[in-house]
């Protein structure tokens, strides 16, 4: 299993941020190579494009912390990710996200 984490700075509160982490359907609008996520109640039905072929997946909801952590694992998928929201200051927040990849599956 690998890893990677990136960490990238928002210009919102960390609940805003975190509220639009959880909107789940949009991430196609603003996460690369994203085609569709859906939930139903802890489980999120995945839809990407990865290195050029099309995968989907079940994830299940591990952590939901508003304002601090959201994270989800996929036993069955490539990837098992936690986001973690560190507010800067009551307007920035600093948005961390852990990844790590389940190699036999991509």
């Amino acid at each position: 299993m690998s890893g990677l984490e990136e960490t990238v700075e928002g210009s919102v509160p960390a609940l805003v941020e975190y509220e639009q982490w959880t909107r789940f359907d949009e991430y196609p609008a603003f996460v690369e190579n994203v085609v569709r996520v859906s939930r139903q109640g802890e489980a999120l039905h995945w839809e990407m494009e990865i290195a050029g072929l099309t995968k989907e997946w079940t994830s299940r909801i591990g952590a939901e912390e508003p304002g601090r952590r959201l994270a989800w694992v996929a036993p069955d998928g490539p990837i098992d990710t936690d986001i973690r929201f560190e507010p800067i200051d009551e307007s920035t927040t600093r948005v961390r996200f852990t990844k790590r990849m389940h190699d036999s599956t991509l």
